[in-house]
């Protein structure tokens, strides 16, 4: 799919992912074969709509929390792959990792969040989406209740 990216197959991306992503969540026994397909996955990801990224949001908002790092390295890789760097959803998740108690996610936050050159979200889109995020509003308008 990677090597050959097309409509077909981020249409197949959009719909495998997420289900990929929690899975990756819940079973550290098979996370170097979950990690090579999301691999495929992302690849497949880049260029996508804003339509389209924004439905992981809610997702990546749940993942972005989880204990096991893997999964958290996960969210900054699918971050700075999906959202472009003008986008809040493009910084948002560094910053929430950019403390993060593993140095490796940390350092992958930061490197994340000075990457993009002069690119970076305007300011009323960030604090519209950190206040969304604040009171647990989703990508779509909706309260959200966290589980």
């Amino acid at each position: 799919l990677a090597e050959h990216p097309s409509g077909d197959s981020r249409a197949l991306a959009v719909k495998a992912s997420p289900r990929m992503l929690a899975l990756l969540a819940s079973n550290e026994q098979a996370a170097s074969d979950i990690l090579e397909a999301l691999s495929g996955l992302v690849s497949c990801m880049r260029g996508t709509t804003e339509d389209e990224y924004k439905e992981f949001v809610p997702l990546l908002d749940r993942l972005v929390t989880v204990q096991k790092p893997v999964v958290r390295r996960e969210v900054l890789r699918w971050a700075s792959t999906l959202f472009p760097a003008s986008a809040p959803e493009g910084r948002y998740y560094a910053l929430r990792l950019f403390g993060d108690p593993d140095p490796e996610i940390s350092r992958a936050a930061e490197t994340l969040l000075s990457g993009g050159g002069r690119e970076v979200p305007k300011f009323a889109d960030m604090c519209t989406f950190l206040a969304n995020r604040a009171l647990n509003v989703g990508a779509g308008g909706m309260l959200e209740t966290l589980h």
